[in-house]
Formats: C-alpha cells, sequence, structure tokens
C-alpha cells in the first residue's frame, strides 16, 4: 500500500537534503571544479554503466526463467522502470516495469514482482557487502566503522530474517500483526502475505545450485561494471581513489540513494555522494560538483531512453493510474 504520504516525505528529504549540499558553498570553487573535468571520459563511464544494466537485464532474464522472454525487449522494460522512477513520485518504477513486462509477455504481473523482488534483494546483500569492506580501510572519520559494523549486522539480519520466512513466514505474519492496530491489521496481514509469496516465489529460483550461480554472477558482473563507471568518472574530476575505496563508494552512494526522496533522487544522491568522498579528502565543491554530473550522466540517458522504450511498447501515463491502483493493493 503506498503512503500518500511518501511523496510528500520525499520532496522535504529531497530539500533538505539539497539546501544542505549547497549550504557555505564557495561557488567560485565549484565553478573551478567544473572546468577541469574531462569530459571525454564520460562516454566511456557511460558505456559502462549501460553495461552494468545490460548484466541486470541478464540477470532478470535467468530470474524469470522463461524462453519466451526476449533480453531485447526485458532490456526496454528496464529502462521503462528507470526512467519511471526519475520522473514519478513514490519510487512507482519497479511497479512499472513489472506491469509492462508482464502485459508484454504474457505473465502474470506477481510472478514478475517475484524476480523484481530476488534482483533487489541480491542488490541489498552486494551493497551491504561493499559497504562492509570499510573495515579494510583506516579513515580519520569515526561514522564509516559505525556503517560497517551496522551492515554486518544488518547482512546477519537479512539472512536469519530470509531463513524465518522461508520456513515460518506465515506463522511470523500472525505473530508480528498483534502488534499493529486492529483497523490495520487487516490490510497489513494482506501486505505481508503479498510479499511473503513474492519471496517465496523468488526463494525457488535460488534454490537450483546453477541458476542461483548464474545469478550470483551477473549481479556481480552488473555491479563490477558499475565500480568502473564510477572510477571513470572520479577519473574525470581527478579525484584518485584506490579500488577497494571505489567499491565502498558504490555501496555508500547507492544505500544513500535509498533514502526516500523526490524523483530522480534529487538531494540524497548529492548528500551520498558528498559524505563518501568526504573520506578520501576530498573538498566539498568538488565533491559537489561531481555529484551534480555524475548524477546527469545516469539521469539524463536512462530518462531519454525510458522515455523512447515507453513510446515503442506502447507504454502511456495513463496507465500509471492503474499501477497505482495495482500497487495500492501490495
Amino acid at each position: 500500500m503506498q503512503s500518500r504520504l511518501f511523496p510528500f516525505v520525499g520532496v522535504v528529504f529531497s530539500a533538505l537534503f539539497l539546501l544542505w549540499a549547497f549550504y557555505r558553498t564557495d561557488f567560485k570553487l565549484l565553478a573551478k571544479a567544473l572546468e577541469s573535468v574531462q569530459f571525454s571520459l564520460f562516454f566511456p563511464a557511460i558505456a559502462f554503466f549501460f553495461l552494468s544494466n545490460i548484466f541486470r537485464t541478464f540477470l532478470w532474464k535467468a530470474l524469470i526463467g522463461d524462453e519466451r522472454v526476449r533480453a531485447d525487449r526485458l532490456f526496454l522494460h528496464l529502462m521503462l522502470g528507470l526512467m519511471a522512477n526519475n520522473v514519478l513520485p513514490a519510487r512507482l518504477g519497479e511497479f512499472a516495469r513489472m506491469y509492462s513486462a508482464g502485459t508484454d509477455f504474457g505473465i502474470g504481473k506477481t510472478s514478475i514482482f517475484s524476480t523484481i523482488f530476488a534482483e533487489r534483494l541480491l542488490d541489498i546483500v552486494w551493497l551491504f557487502a561493499f559497504t562492509a569492506m570499510a573495515f579494510f580501510l583506516n579513515f580519520k572519520q569515526s561514522w564509516p566503522g559505525h556503517i560497517a559494523r551496522f551492515t554486518v549486522f544488518l547482512l546477519i539480519v537479512v539472512f536469519f530474517g530470509l531463513a524465518i520466512l522461508n520456513f515460518w513466514g506465515s506463522s511470523f505474519i500472525k505473530a508480528i500483526s498483534r502488534f499493529v492496530p486492529q483497523k490495520f491489521q487487516a490490510k497489513f496481514i494482506v501486505l505481508c502475505e503479498y510479499y511473503l509469496k513474492a519471496f517465496l516465489d523468488a526463494n525457488l529460483s535460488f534454490r537450483e545450485p546453477l541458476r542461483l550461480l548464474k545469478a550470483v554472477g551477473l549481479s556481480l558482473a552488473s555491479w563490477a561494471a558499475w565500480v568502473v563507471y564510477l572510477q571513470l568518472v572520479l577519473s574525470a574530476f581527478h579525484i584518485d581513489v584506490t579500488a577497494i575505496g571505489n567499491v565502498i563508494l558504490t555501496g555508500i552512494i547507492n544505500l544513500g540513494a535509498m533514502i526516500p526522496s523526490a524523483p530522480g533522487y534529487f538531494g540524497t544522491f548529492q548528500f551520498a555522494c558528498i559524505k563518501g568522498l568526504e573520506l578520501f579528502d576530498v573538498q566539498k565543491e568538488t565533491a559537489l560538483a561531481f555529484s551534480l554530473l555524475f548524477h546527469a550522466s545516469w539521469y539524463v540517458p536512462t530518462t531519454a531512453l525510458g522515455a523512447l522504450a515507453m513510446i515503442y511498447l506502447g507504454f502511456n501515463f495513463k496507465k500509471i493510474k492503474r499501477i497505482r491502483e495495482e500497487s495500492n493493493a501490495f
């Protein structure tokens, strides 16, 4: 069930983080940082960004496991979903690609949703693991160590939680529903049961060893390409970060983008980039300039390509109302 307050909360968060990003900024230093950028490196960088999404497309195809699904069309649905997250509130992109792909391939929406759930679950595990690698570097600030310990704790919680849901899911939902106010219990149980079914369906994909190995490999390949993408953009700004530093930054930036925000992750993305680069003694103005161009380097191409994909697939924003109605049932 999508809360009506969620879009408003996201806009407030974005505004606050943008104010924080630009507060006490020396705009002369910001302009100087932008002037020194080696823009030629953005072309291979964006190529690696799309390579990351090509790997993600094949990961999604492997999770669906249906021979009728064509990778080229699946890539278009993925781009449509990314575009929807860029321009629509409440992170409706996942529901948009669920709806469009399910309709296109004649596969049940719940089945498609379970594969997206599995894909995102792999993402969370990798990002937690990347961030936990802060243990291996000595930072002046104390918060990376706290974040590393917290992500290790979260990884343990995730694995134990998945085990509980796998074996005692329904009983667990009924137990925790007792702590929910009576008038919300029915909707809460329906919501949890829906996601439990999605999880159990996704879990089936991971019970075949070869399929699991393929999914993990493709997910890791997708993130490896993203790390190279990040490294190239950092190089364009003449920012020197070690290989393990790039991996840690990948975790910090992408986990930071999960904070509720306005469409397109404005504000939260800048915050994550600046705080991440702060660990490597990068000046705030340089980090802010980096965050703005790095943001544009994926936002503009995915929005443009997603819009073209939407037209090609015969999808339009009039169907968003239906997506909202379906998402309100989740």
